[in-house]
């Protein structure tokens, strides 16, 4: 097959493998993961102490196969009053059975999940507050326990859920 884009034509050239491929795409994921994480900490830097993060958290279940997805996107506005926004995760969600073992609260095995994102891209202490739909796992992990610990000033409705609760 000929393709005319010089960039096939370079991959034309090299051996592909799937040990390769793999290197890259872990790669190209480490890269991005740094590039958000150097955006993130410049807004903390120009905040001067402003909570300047609102999170959102979403779970969602895939039809065919049943697994359960987590979401976390974060959103910030900058200088020219644009709104701005990074995925930060969008993994499987998978508790260990050894937590609910425990008794633990669903909510409080996901704000775990999402406590740990948030420390680890460096904001959880700058957030002023999360949105969400009104599902009662995602709701109590961010309204009673993330919030009551700081991460978060307030709880509100994602306007687009809200909008349709009113229209159905």
């Amino acid at each position: 097959m000929h393709l005319e884009s010089p960039f096939f034509r370079i991959l034309s050239d090299v051996n592909i493998s799937a040990q390769n491929a793999s290197r890259f795409v872990a790669e190209v994921y480490l890269s991005i993961i740094e590039t958000i994480r150097g955006v993130l900490k410049k807004v903390v830097d120009l905040s001067q102490g402003l909570k300047m993060f609102w999170w959102n958290a979403d779970l969602w279940t895939c039809p065919s196969n049943g697994k359960k997805f987590l979401g976390v996107r974060v959103y910030w506005g900058n200088a020219l009053l644009e709104r701005k926004s990074a995925l930060l995760t969008a993994t499987l969600y998978r508790p260990s059975i050894q937590a609910f073992k425990k008794g633990e609260k669903p909510a409080s095995i996901l704000q775990q999940y999402i406590k740990e994102i948030l420390n680890y891209f460096g904001i959880a202490n700058q957030c002023a507050g999360s949105v969400t739909d009104a599902g009662s796992n995602v709701k109590s992990a961010t309204a009673e326990s993330l919030l009551s610990e700081g991460i978060g000033g307030s709880w509100t409705w994602c306007l687009p859920h809200l909008m349709q609760t009113d229209l159905w």
